[in-house]
């Protein structure tokens, strides 16, 4: 007897919180396509297909979480609002994943184009909002964007 997803499904999360990408990534891919032949159950698909391309992130399989942030991405923007927690979330991987794979100028287009909505939506002080301004900011101060650099204000000399 097999037990119902909601129960299998938290063997790849504690396997993802303890770091056991490798493990969690393959029952999350047969949790996806499971879910998948099941009608009424895309949004468990989808969001195990998300945590699937995360392992492949944090496995360094960057060209596969790219592929799949992407198709994600762009199956998710059909669907939801643009403020769906899930599609900023997917959004913003993809932004993570250009950065990691040293495609900045395209890592900077993304991140433009998600962290107002992120700030909106989420909040500044939300973990994945800090971690993409994070990126963003140090992509900038690494000189791969074509944002104009903030210039030094002059040095006040002193009065005597």
């Amino acid at each position: 007897m097999q037990l119902p997803v909601h129960i299998r499904i938290v063997q790849p999360q504690a396997l993802t919180d303890a770091g056991h990408f490798g493990d969690a990534l393959p029952l999350y891919n047969a949790l996806a396509a499971e879910l998948n032949a099941t009608a009424g159950n895309t949004q468990q698909a989808v969001e195990c297909r998300a945590k699937a391309a995360w392992c492949h992130q944090r496995l360094g399989n960057f060209e596969q979480a790219l592929t799949d942030c992407t198709a994600l991405a762009a199956e998710l923007a059909g669907d939801a609002l643009a403020e769906d927690p899930l599609l900023l979330e997917v959004r913003s991987r993809v932004g993570l994943v250009q950065a990691a794979s040293n495609k900045t100028g395209e890592a900077l287009a993304t991140f433009a184009s998600i962290y107002p909505l992120l700030t909106q939506h989420l909040g500044h002080d939300d973990p994945l909002t800090s971690e993409v301004c994070t990126v963003f900011n140090r992509l900038n101060r690494l000189g791969g964007g074509s944002f104009p650099r903030p210039t030094a204000a002059p040095a006040q000399q002193a009065s005597t």
